[in-house]
């Protein structure tokens, strides 16, 4: 009887750094419903927060609406369906369109440069980079080939290292011709800056694709800026060629002044470019408006400013560098603007500014609406998120409770710890979780800087304790006073820090803690992450007089887990250990500040050896800045979902892709080698180890989990031929189950 084989694949980032290829989870924003108290749907609650976005839009789906495209320096982009009605704003989040996207360097802009009614993408200073969009045969949007933009100045060639790191360039046709033009802050004069112009030259007999701009004007519309003021000096006269300063970008030519970034559109219908201005060191922007079509000037000419936009309305106050984006969020036919920081580390939550335009394009006029959009449809707790899984209210079930490095204190720029806790309402075959509180426990009355939950009987009194790690590396302890272990936990504060061998625990600049039994001896241990990218293990034995757990130092070097990424030697390291698949086996997890996890399997009765690293990449998983994995099984299916805190505040959603029967170590002795490799027409699948058996299942998804069937063709016992001509392009994962054993290798489909 012919065997039937089916290929499983799944699109793959890239390949473990220690060879194993092991695509368990995949992300999976849709597999678990988050619902307010009122029973409205959280729509965004796993895209993983916000804090200094940058916003474009662009046509992700070839449906013709406007799909919105987030990122922040240290991630990648992020992709948003557009949803709802006209005049609403309302988004899904869709990472499949991500794998699409290129790396960004600082910025991106979305513009049709070549006139086609396709977006296309410019990014990055040293060298600029404008990616060509164009659309894939399953209609999603891809940006590919890319051109250098350089300009040229005095008849020499030069890149874009003029435009400083820390300024936000616009680009946009300043003159109509249909030419996206260049402006951007000058740095070389700073604390005195004033806007470069970077003409496009491309003309009608050129290409469309042609990148040709001249630097023309060293101060466009005629004014200067000081760093530390909000008004602009106007009437300056100044131009590109009679300037003697190196555009270079040369260390010699570069000052410390604070950053720049505009967007320029028509703000009063007249034909010429308007211009709203931020800067690091103001919470207003400004808006100057340009007097050429209005009075006749031969060039663009500021004649006005209002310093604190929108003067007729509620202005802009946003802590450090507040950030304009000129787009139609509402899908309502005319642009609309969004303001969020440009600048890291200051406002996290009330981060997005929206104004809606309630007139047109040609008559805009701006009105605000809200300084929290998005954030509401969010679980978003600032910056660093820090999820636990605990079942709190004794129904069997896990409940979600996520603390955070906390939210940003306007005026001192600390962190306030919260936690919020979500109760477990799922179903079978349908998870949820509903909001029960913002600020569980009242914790915020304790003004924490940072909090980050632990859960587990930590004094020996057989009940769950709670303990909260904060942003000094200490730690405080919430003993449970409630009857029995059985009952609702009732936490009190316990006053002071936990302490260990008499002293204060402290471990680093942020503590990371998780309540196991590590030594397998019967008590709950402590083990904390820490800013050092390894791993403190603190043994139980037992509670003093007053309640009190009483811990001891084994090692601040756990089974010599280390987690930095390259070129790194410290990082936050944040702990899960667990089941993770269905192999019934515990394995360490350890989230670092590069968004991977590291997967470790360890022996209880033999601690002070080395743990065994089994993959520096697990699952192919790609967070936002540290990682915090934790893993539980919310609606009792036998498939986990794991839930990844987020530099941003947030938390990504992934779900088990397939069931594993055998130990992930075991498994990479029976790896599949796929040849060729890249391929177009077919592949070869070579099986190492144990040979085909007569049920063996080659199961195949692609990067939405849809299952697909190219055609098989067995070989021998060792060898399936695969007709790949029909898959579109991209990388792909194969799982096999042959037997008890459950194997996985990649390939790319050129």
């Amino acid at each position: 009887m012919r065997s039937i084989y089916m290929l499983a694949c799944t699109l793959l980032l890239s390949s473990s750094t220690n060879g194993q290829v092991d695509r368990l989870y995949h992300i999976n924003p849709g597999k678990v419903k988050v619902f307010n108290a009122n029973g409205t749907e959280r729509e965004l609650a796993w895209a993983g927060g916000l804090n200094n976005p940058q916003f474009g839009m662009a046509d992700l789906n070839n449906d013709g609406i406007g799909d919105l495209l987030v990122y922040e320096p240290g991630g990648n982009i992020r992709t948003f369906i557009k949803t709802g009605n006209a005049g609403t704003v309302k988004y899904r989040y869709e990472p499949k369109y991500e794998k699409n996207l290129p790396n960004i360097v600082q910025y991106f802009k979305i513009v049709d440069y070549n006139g086609d009614k396709v977006a296309d993408l410019i990014t990055g200073t040293n060298p600029m980079r404008r990616y060509k969009g164009s659309y894939n045969a399953a209609k999603e949007l891809v940006f590919s080939q890319f051109d250098e933009i350089t300009y040229t100045f005095r008849g020499k060639r030069e890149n874009m290292s003029i435009i400083n790191t820390s300024y936000m360039p616009e680009i946009a046709d300043l003159d109509n011709d249909g030419n996206p033009d260049i402006l951007t802050f000058d740095y070389l004069l700073s604390p005195t800056v004033s806007v470069f112009h970077f003409k496009n030259m491309r003309t009608s007999t050129m290409p469309a694709d042609t990148v040709y701009y001249k630097w023309v004007d060293k101060c466009w519309a005629k004014f200067e800026q000081q760093d530390a003021r909000k008004t602009h000096t106007l009437g300056i006269e100044c131009n590109a060629e009679n300037s003697l300063l190196k555009p270079d970008g040369g260390s010699a030519n570069k000052a410390t002044g604070g950053g720049h970034g505009i967007i320029v559109f028509d703000a009063d219908g007249d034909g010429d470019m308007d211009m709203l201005s931020g800067n690091t060191t103001r919470p207003e922007v400004q808006l100057l408006k340009n007097g050429r079509v209005e009075f006749g000037y031969p060039r663009d000419t500021m004649i006005l400013q209002d310093s604190t936009w929108p003067s007729n309305g509620k202005p802009v106050m946003l802590d450090h560098f507040p950030m304009g984006y000129w787009l139609d969020i509402d899908a309502d036919g005319d642009k609309d603007i969004l303001f969020s920081p440009f600048a890291a580390s200051t406002e996290n939550y009330r981060c997005v500014h929206y104004y809606r335009n309630s007139g047109s394009d040609a008559s805009p006029n701006f009105v605000f609406a809200t300084d929290t959009l998005f954030m509401d449809d969010l679980i978003d707790l600032g910056e660093n998120a820090y999820p636990a899984l605990y079942d709190y209210n004794r129904d069997g079930k896990p409940d979600l409770f996520v603390g955070s490095k906390g939210y940003y204190k306007s005026g001192n720029g600390l962190r306030q710890g919260k936690l919020h806790y979500y109760s477990n309402t799922s179903t079978p075959g349908s998870p949820s979780l509903k909001s029960e509180t913002y600020d569980f426990n009242n914790l915020s009355a304790l003004g924490l800087s940072g909090a980050a939950p632990a859960f587990g009987d930590l004094n020996a009194d057989t009940k769950d304790d709670m303990i909260i790690g904060k942003n000094d590396g200490t730690l405080i302890f919430f003993q449970n006073a409630s009857a029995s272990n059985s009952d609702v936990p009732n936490w009190t504060l316990k006053p002071g820090n936990i302490q260990a061998d008499g002293k204060d625990i402290k471990v680093g600049s942020g503590a990371m803690p998780l309540i196991y039994d590590m030594d397998g001896d019967g008590s709950k241990d402590l083990i904390i992450g820490n800013t050092f990218a390894e791993i403190e293990f603190y043994k139980n034995l037992g509670a003093d007089a007053t309640g009190y757990p009483k811990l001891t130092l084994i090692t601040d070097k756990l089974g010599d887990v280390h987690v930095a990424g390259p070129l790194q030697v410290n990082g936050n390291s944040c702990p899960f250990v667990g089941k993770v698949d269905n192999t019934n086996n515990e394995y360490l997890l350890v989230g670092n500040d590069n968004g991977v996890i590291y997967k470790y399997s360890f022996i209880r009765s033999n601690l002070s050896t080395p743990f065994q690293l089994i993959d520096t990449f697990y699952s192919q998983i790609k967070g936002f800045g540290t990682a915090a994995p934790v893993v539980g099984d919310l609606d009792g299916n036998g498939k986990y979902e794991m839930f990844l805190g987020t530099k941003y505040g947030g938390i990504l959603l992934y779900e088990q892709l397939f069931d594993v029967k055998v130990d992930p170590v075991d498994a990479v002795r029976n790896k599949i080698t796929i040849y060729p490799n890249p391929a177009q027409q077919e592949i070869i699948l070579s099986i190492d180890g144990k040979a085909l058996q007569a049920d063996a299942i080659i199961r195949v998804y692609d990067g939405t989990g849809r299952m697909v069937q190219p055609q098989q063709n067995k070989l021998d016992d060792r060898h399936i031929k695969l007709d790949i001509s029909a898959l579109p392009a991209g990388l792909y994962i194969c799982s096999l189950v042959n037997g008890s054993v459950s194997s996985t290798g990649s390939f790319i489909k050129k």
